[in-house]
Order: C-alpha cells, then sequence, then structure tokens
C-alpha cells in the first residue's frame, strides 16, 4: 500500500510540474490595439521614427535631437498631433516632418499646408523676429502653423486639431 502511494505521488508530482512548465508556453498572448496606439503606429512609419510614452504620461512624445519635437494626444490639448521646430532643425528635417499630414489631410490639402509650413519656418529662420500665424481648416479638422517673435524655445510650431475643434 505504501508502495502504491508513493508512485501515487510520484504520478502527481510528474503531472503537476509537466503542467506548470506547459503553462506559460501555452498561453496566447492579445494585445489590445487603442486607436492612440494605432494612430502613434501610423506616424512612426510615416516618419520612420519611434515615439515613446513618457512615464505616468496620456501622450506619445518623440524628440529629434535639438531640432523637431511631435507630441500625439495630449488629452489637455485640442490638438492630436503638436509639432514644434527648434533653431537646430534643416529644412530636411521640416519636409520630412510634413509627411505626418499624410493620415489627416488629402494629397492636395498635403501639399498646401506642407508649403506653408516651409515658407513660415524660412521666414522665421532668417529673420528671428518675423511673427505669423496661419491657420486653416479643412472639411471637419484645423492646422495652424505659428512663429511667435518672442518664443525663446521654438522657431515655430505646427497644431493639427483633434476633429470638430
Amino acid at each position: 500500500m505504501k508502495r502504491i502511494l508513493t508512485i501515487c505521488g510520484i504520478v502527481v508530482l510528474f503531472i503537476g510540474i509537466f503542467a506548470y512548465a506547459k503553462w506559460p508556453f501555452e498561453q496566447e498572448v492579445v494585445t489590445e490595439k487603442t486607436d492612440q496606439s494605432v494612430a502613434v503606429e501610423k506616424i512612426e512609419k510615416q516618419l520612420n521614427i519611434q515615439m515613446t510614452k513618457p512615464e505616468k504620461a496620456n501622450f506619445w512624445d518623440y524628440q529629434l535631437k535639438d531640432k523637431i519635437r511631435i507630441t500625439y494626444d495630449e488629452p489637455e490639448s485640442i490638438a492630436e498631433v503638436s509639432i514644434s521646430v527648434f533653431s537646430n532643425a534643416t529644412t530636411e528635417d521640416v519636409k520630412n516632418t510634413c509627411k505626418v499630414l499624410k493620415g489627416y489631410f488629402s494629397p492636395e490639402e498635403q501639399e498646401e499646408i506642407a508649403a506653408k509650413i516651409l515658407s513660415i519656418y524660412q521666414k522665421k529662420k532668417s529673420n528671428p523676429e518675423y511673427d505669423e500665424r496661419w491657420e486653416h481648416k479643412y472639411g471637419n479638422r484645423r492646422v495652424n502653423a505659428n512663429a511667435f517673435w518672442n518664443d525663446q524655445t521654438a522657431l515655430m510650431s505646427v497644431l493639427i486639431f483633434k476633429e470638430g475643434k
């Protein structure tokens, strides 16, 4: 009888070990994608960048050295995408950043907006005192580009507003 109980105990022990050892490998990992994460992936793909979500933050962020900063969907903001252009940015950096418009506007609108952004950038780059605020509505979405004469942190900013804002 003792021998049978010992064998049963060993069998139960092996079953438990194998069941425990196999469990993590049989489990399927499902990642739920939110609207925010899908939009961030789209921006990352368009700009060939990797955005990060700062600890305890509700927004995604990317910074190209001291050149360009892109923020996506800060909940307190009425802008879905915010772009800051700093003095070290080149015309090429600004052109590449304009690719983010692809997910929000038609090709014709993208071209018009990118041309305006580049125009403001070039004027501000050549004259630090230059001041311009441009805003336009396309369908249900607005975009603006600003160059402030007294802003010491950025040459200009571009905001792509959330739909209906």
